[in-house]
C-alpha cells in the first residue's frame, strides 16, 4: 500500500496482542467447527498504528504487555519493523495479550475471547505526557481502562490536540460514557452503537448518541458502508466495491486511521476524510493480519529464532548443535532403510598461521569463503555444518564411500584453486567416513572421519583420506601433482594434526 503522508506523529494508545483468528469453512451450527486458523499480530491500537505507518506517518503507540514474555518481544519487534514508535508498559501479571475470534462462513465474527493486560495497566501521567507531547492527535481504544481513557483524553486537551476514540466491543463501548474531557470523534460499529445507546440514553438512534457524546460519531456497518453524524447532520458513505469478503476484522481500524490521517494532515473535513478513507479500508478487508502491514509476523519471527538457534551467525552454515541433531537423524534413517550416508570432516590447513600473520578478521573472511565453497560444491540434499573454529562437517545423504570421496575431492580442488582475499591460496585436509554395519552410532562415525582427517594432516595435508573403521586407514587419496600453494611464511612442516 502506497504511502500518502511523509512524517508526522500521532499518539495511539491501547491494545497490541496476538490475534488467533479461526475462519469457519464448515457448518456454523456445530460446536467443533471445521475451518482455517491464522495466528497474527493485531489489536485495535496496533492495527491503527500500523495503518498510520503504512500511510507514511510515524505513530507513537503506547500499550501494555506481559513482562518477560517472548510474545512481548515478538510483537514489539514486529511493530518497530512496521515503522511504529512503540512504547510498552510491562505488566507483572501472567496474563498474555491475546485475542481469539471465531469467524463464521460468511465472514462475520460470532464469538471472541480477549486477554488484555492494557486494561489493568497503570500508566504514570508524566510518562504519558512525554510520549504524547509533539503529536498532532491522540487516538485511544477502549481496551484502556476507564481511568486511562479519561486521563489520556484530559492530557491531550491540556496539550491542545484533538482526541479520537475507537470502540472495541459492545461492553467496552460503555467506557466512553465515563470520559469527561472533550472528544473530537468516536468510531463505533453498528452493534456497538446500538448497545451503547440502549444502555446510556435508551435509544439506538446515532444522532441521539452523537448529541449525548457531544462530538462527531462515525458508525461502520460492514458491507453497508458507514455514516458520520456531525453537528446534527448524518452523512451516509457507500463502501468500496469488493468481490469477496473473507472477513471484515480490521476494516474499522483502517477506516479510522485513514480518516484521521486525511483530516489532520490533509487538512480536510471529517466527512471528506471519511470518504477518502473508504478505499484504504477496503484493502484491509480479508487480510489475515487485519491491518495494512506485513502478514505472517509470527512465522517470520519463528524463522528468525530458528535460524539463530540452528545457524552459525558468521557463515550461515548449520551450527554444531544442529549438525549433531542432523547426524542422529541421518543415522536413524540409515539403520531403518539400510541406505548409507557419509561424513566429511574438513579442516583448513595452517589456519593458526593465517590468524597470527594477518589477524582474526582475515581469518574470519577465510572461514566465510570456505563456507561459501562448501555450499556451492555440495549436492542439494547434503548439509554443511561449522563444527568449530576452522573445522567443518559435511553430511552426505545416501552417499556411498566412493561418492563421498568424489565429493570430498571436488571440495578440496575448489578450495585449492580459489584466491582468498589477502591470504592468496590455501588448502584443506578432509577425512571421510561412511556408515556401515560396523558403525554403532553417529558419534563413532564422526570419530572415524576425524581419524581420517588426522591421517590426512599427518601425511602432508591438502588431501582426502577415507577410513572404514577406527584405527584402520585403508586408503589415502593424494592429489596428482599436489603441492602446497601457501606463501612460504605460512608453510609448516610439523606433523601435528588439525593445524
Amino acid at each position: 500500500m502506497s504511502t500518502i503522508y511523509k512524517g508526522g506523529n500521532i499518539f495511539v494508545a491501547g491494545s497490541a496482542h496476538l490475534d488467533v483468528l479461526a475462519n469457519i469453512t464448515g457448518d456454523d451450527s456445530v460446536i467443533d467447527k471445521i475451518g482455517n486458523v491464522a495466528i497474527e499480530i493485531g489489536g485495535t491500537a496496533c492495527n491503527i498504528a500500523t495503518n498510520l505507518a503504512a500511510l507514511g506517518l510515524r505513530p507513537r503507540l503506547l500499550t501494555a504487555m506481559q513482562e518477560n514474555s517472548p510474545y512481548t518481544g515478538i510483537i514489539t519487534a514486529h511493530l518497530r519493523n512496521q515503522g511504529v514508535d512503540v512504547r510498552v508498559m510491562h505488566h507483572s501479571s501472567n496474563q498474555a495479550a491475546v485475542f481469539s475470534a471465531h469467524i463464521d462462513s460468511v465472514g462475520e465474527m460470532i464469538s471472541a475471547v480477549s486477554s488484555m493486560p492494557v486494561e489493568t495497566a497503570i500508566f504514570p501521567k508524566q510518562y504519558v505526557i512525554d510520549i504524547m507531547a509533539g503529536t498532532r492527535a491522540a487516538i485511544l481504544d477502549c481496551n484502556l481502562s476507564d481511568h486511562s481513557l479519561n486521563e489520556f483524553a484530559a492530557i491531550a486537551n491540556e496539550l491542545g490536540i484533538p482526541v479520537f476514540v475507537a470502540s472495541i466491543s459492545e461492553e467496552k463501548s460503555l467506557r466512553i460514557a465515563n470520559i469527561t474531557a472533550p472528544i473530537t470523534a468516536v468510531f463505533m460499529n453498528g452493534r456497538e452503537a446500538a448497545y451503547f445507546g440502549k444502555r446510556t440514553i435508551a435509544s439506538s438512534d446515532p444522532k441521539a448518541i452523537a448529541v449525548y457524546l457531544r462530538c462527531a460519531l462515525v458508525v461502520t456497518r460492514d458491507k453497508e458502508g458507514c455514516s458520520i453524524i456531525e453537528n446534527g447532520v448524518e452523512t451516509f458513505i457507500q463502501p468500496a466495491p469488493l468481490t469477496e469478503y473473507v472477513h471484515t476484522l480490521g476494516a474499522g481500524d483502517a477506516l479510522l486511521a485513514a480518516t484521521i490521517a486525511h483530516h489532520i494532515f490533509g487538512e480536510i473535513s471529517l466527512v471528506d476524510a471519511l470518504i477518502k478513507a473508504v478505499s484504504f479500508a477496503a484493502k484491509v478487508i480479508g487480510k489475515a493480519n487485519c491491518n495494512a502491514g506485513h502478514g505472517n509476523a509470527i512465522e517470520q519471527a519463528l524463522i528468525i529464532l530458528d535460524r539463530m538457534a540452528t545457524r552459525d551467525m558468521m557463515t550461515g552454515l548449520l551450527n554444531r548443535r544442529a549438525g549433531e541433531q542432523l547426524l542422529l537423524n541421518a543415522h536413524t534413517n540409515a539403520q531403518i532403510s539400510e541406505t548409507p550416508y557419509s561424513v566429511l570432516m574438513v579442516d583448513i590447513d595452517y589456519f593458526k598461521r593465517i590468524n597470527d600473520t594477518y589477524g582474526h578478521d582475515v581469518g574470519d573472511e577465510t572461514i566465510k569463503t570456505i563456507s561459501a565453497i562448501l555450499i556451492q560444491v555440495l549436492r542439494g540434499a547434503d548439509m554443511a555444518c561449522r563444527w568449530g573454529g576452522e573445522e567443518f562437517i559435511c553430511i552426505l545423504h545416501g552417499a556411498s564411500l566412493n561418492i563421498a570421496i568424489v565429493i570430498a575431492e571436488r571440495i578440496r580442488v575448489a578450495i585449492e584453486i580459489t584466491d582468498i582475499p589477502t591470504v592468496g591460496k590455501i588448502t584443506v585436509s578432509i577425512g571421510v567416513a561412511t556408515w556401515n554395519e560396523n558403525v554403532m552410532n553417529a558419534a563413532q562415525l564422526i570419530k572415524t572421519a576425524d581419524q581420517g582427517l588426522y591421517e590426512a594432516k599427518h601425511n602432508g595435508r591438502n588431501r582426502v583420506t577415507s577410513i572404514t573403521r577406527l584405527k584402520t586407514p585403508i586408503q589415502q587419496h593424494t592429489p596428482v601433482g599436489a603441492k602446497h600453494l601457501l606463501p612460504p611464511q605460512l608453510i609448516d612442516n610439523s606433523q601435528c594434526a588439525h593445524v
